[in-house]
């Protein structure tokens, strides 16, 4: 566009710009976008810069997109929603005996997840203890325990629901926090939360 090519003197032809108006996103800005048809190059006018997320209750208002700074605190018997994707209720934690004998503190989780939408390279939703991640009283990290008891977790299809338990082996007493955090499917980022579980 720019340039003389080859032996012989040839004018260069130049840009040939055609414009496109293109909104901002929460990361991009916007603007009428030039492009030379010739040889890409580009330029912008009218630029709208790019607003940057606008984050209420942990989701974006204007994209969508999670927060991956926001994890919101439940308990027993809540329900985290993350919509599109999936429902996680918490429905109680039990003491249980030690399976394998032993003086360890096992206590087992029962939950409950609803496949709203998640999409994975495994064709379902699969929550287990691997994305779980769970501190006793005194914020020790508790530990998963091979218990033969528990009902196991199952790999569900978008509008299909598992009901199943994990079991820890805890060093201490008092409350255990649940903290959970799995990457959306569906370009909202990780979404995470934090359950409180009071032990009786």
């Amino acid at each position: 566009c720019g340039q003389y090519c080859g032996g012989g003197e040839i004018p260069p032809l130049g840009h040939d710009y055609h414009g496109v108006y293109a909104d901002p996103t929460c990361e991009e800005d916007g603007g009428t976008i030039y492009t030379c048809s010739r040889c890409g190059d580009r330029y912008v006018e009218n630029l709208i810069p790019a607003p940057g997320h606008d984050y209420v209750g942990g989701v974006c208002t204007r994209c969508g997109a999670c927060d991956p700074t926001y994890i919101p605190t439940l308990t027993v018997g809540d329900t985290w929603t993350v919509a599109g994707q999936w429902t996680f209720t918490l429905l109680g934690a039990t003491a249980h005996e030690p399976c394998h004998g032993g003086d360890d503190r096992v206590v087992l989780l029962h939950y409950r997840y609803e496949n709203l939408g998640f999409d994975s390279a495994h064709n379902g939703l699969y929550m287990d203890g691997e994305i779980f991640a769970v501190t006793d009283g005194q914020n020790a990290p508790a530990t998963l325990y091979p218990c033969s008891h528990k009902q196991r977790p199952q790999i569900c299809a978008v509008g299909a629901s598992c009901t199943a338990d994990e079991a820890y082996a805890i060093a201490h007493g008092g409350d255990l926090t649940l903290t959970i955090r799995l990457l959306t499917t569906n370009g909202q980022g990780v979404a995470n939360v934090r359950f409180r579980i009071p032990l009786t």
